[in-house]
């Protein structure tokens, strides 16, 4: 149940962990903190935000710092020069921070509207991972030609070979039950962690859920090596296959 006067909230104990990892996104991620505290604000959540910043070579860390100079709610975790594209790193990073009973992901480029976070919200007492899906009923996904094609058919592939029922795995907009995730050894770099969280979590008997949000297509040029995004994801779903042959014998 919502807490009330989270502003003065006992931050020992949250109830809602929001990691957001960040690689240069000084234009955004001022206002990403900002909108997710007036999300937890509006929800009487008590909560608190992680910005891990993935050693950027910009002022994302320096803004993520002012702000939490002067608000409790907000830590920064700087991560080293290894963890440049290495979105897994800055997830366990997170994951391994947080200390709410359930931890909220999203990108901060404003891809993902930091007002949909009530969604994933008011469903957490029903599943242990919530996804912030494009591709469910209700959903939306504003991306380039090339990038939804190799979107759409990872997800297919994954769905029929693997076995999981998701048709949005990519996606970095979830809510995690705490106590379900810390029992997750997980190892993925980059991208591929999105995937690995979802394979392991259906291996040990998870309840999963997705939920339609409205993924926006960000004004940041993309840096993503398709190749590199590809062999990412490969590994985790490898592993969900071996996982369901060993199932069955």
């Amino acid at each position: 149940m919502p807490l009330a006067g989270a502003r003065f909230l006992n931050m020992a104990a949250p109830e809602v962990s929001v990691v957001l990892p960040a690689l240069n996104e000084e234009k955004t991620v001022g206002a990403v903190i900002e909108r997710v505290l007036a999300v937890l604000e509006s929800e009487r959540i008590a909560g608190e935000v992680i910005l891990i910043d993935g050693c950027s070579s910009d002022r994302t860390g320096a803004i993520g710092d002012a702000i939490a100079s002067r608000d409790e709610r907000v830590r920064v975790i700087h991560l080293g020069p290894g963890a440049p594209g290495n979105l897994g790193l800055s997830l366990r990073e997170g994951f391994r921070a947080a200390r709410g009973k359930f931890i909220v992901t999203l990108d901060c480029d404003l891809s993902h509207e930091p007002g949909e976070i009530p969604k994933l919200l008011e469903r957490r007492d029903e599943a242990d991972l919530i996804i912030g899906s494009r591709f469910v009923k209700g959903g939306k996904a504003e991306l380039p030609f090339k990038r939804h094609v190799l979107t759409r058919a990872y997800n297919f592939m994954a769905k029929h070979f693997v076995g999981v029922k998701i048709k949005d795995l990519t996606t970095g907009f979830r809510l995690y039950r705490k106590a379900k995730l810390d029992g997750l050894e997980l190892m993925s770099r980059g991208f591929g962690l999105q995937v690995e969280t979802v394979v392991k979590a259906r291996a040990n008997g998870w309840k999963l859920m997705e939920v339609p949000i409205h993924y926006r297509r960000s004004d940041k040029k993309s840096t993503l090596i398709y190749r590199q995004q590809f062999v990412s994801y490969m590994a985790p779903l490898l592993f969900g296959l071996k996982a369901r042959f060993a199932a069955r014998n």
